[in-house]
């Protein structure tokens, strides 16, 4: 796995430290010729939001850039990353690569001397240690946008498909798991692209209870016997690649072939 790191201005060097400590390759991306590197995932670090954007687009990295995000590159944004991606900033009418449906507020808390530390639930991390440094937060988000973690009634990191952003600074922190959950979003993105399937992460499968059947899928570099679960919508969608243990299977024949199984049931015999 590699990973670019946009290293025109910020606390790029704090990620690629994390990274390293991941087991993860990366490099910088300091002029356009830097994109023509295999990527398998982009950081977009914290520092300032109108320098970054104004060097991103005088180094003619914006547009290229832009167009490899809109096409499905994984990207992650801490603090100013996070108000490149955004749709909209509400106290400032610059737009920058605005691929996320989300709202944000820049310099929400204040200026250097409202920089502080706290510690929140991050969805499916458990508490993690958070540090703002002249942050933003985000504001509202669409429907099609997982919100992770709130902080004091504000959204603090939010999930939109291929893109995940933070207001706060993981990288200033000892702990890794925030990079992992991004690195494991890249490995899932990569594995349901080579089994050919449609990739739609939803904020809430809570909406979505029926389940119609469930399919077994060989695509690397899911292990034999891992399961796709395939949810009842028109048309019906692959939601979530997950691993089961419910089910294992014999592997299939060929990578991205995929075999019909029965619905599961539930104690009582009805579908689930």
């Amino acid at each position: 796995m590699n990973i670019g790191i946009l290293s025109v201005q910020g606390a790029f060097i704090e990620h690629e430290h994390m990274l390293s400590r991941l087991g993860a390759s990366c490099f910088e991306i300091r002029q356009k010729s830097d994109l023509s590197r295999p990527m398998d995932g982009l950081i977009i670090p914290g520092g300032e939001s109108t320098v970054q954007g104004k060097l991103l687009r005088d180094l003619g990295i914006f547009d290229p850039l832009k167009e490899k995000i809109e096409k499905g590159l994984p990207v992650f944004g801490t603090c100013a990353g996070l108000l490149l991606l955004a749709k909209k900033i509400e106290n400032d009418e610059r737009r920058h690569f605005a691929t996320m449906d989300i709202t944000a507020m820049r310099n929400a808390y204040g200026r250097q001397l409202g920089s502080f530390s706290a510690e929140a639930e991050f969805d499916g991390l458990g508490t993690v240690p958070m540090t703002f440094i002249r942050a933003p937060y985000i504001e509202s988000v669409s429907e099609n946008v997982q919100v992770l973690s709130v902080v004091d009634d504000h959204i603090v990191a939010a999930r939109q498909k291929s893109q995940l952003v933070t207001a706060f600074h993981p990288e200033l922190c000892d702990d890794t798991r925030v990079h992992r959950y991004f690195l494991d979003m890249i490995r899932t993105n990569s594995a349901v692209d080579q089994g050919g399937i449609e990739w739609n992460y939803l904020r809430n499968i809570k909406n979505y209870k029926t389940i119609s059947a469930r399919w077994e899928v060989s695509a690397s570099p899911f292990p034999a016997g891992w399961i796709l679960p395939f949810y009842s919508m028109p048309p019906i969608r692959c939601l979530e690649a997950v691993r089961s243990p419910l089910r294992r299977s014999p592997a299939l024949s060929r990578r991205g072939s995929l075999t019909r199984q029965k619905p599961f049931a539930s104690p009582t015999g009805s579908p689930i």
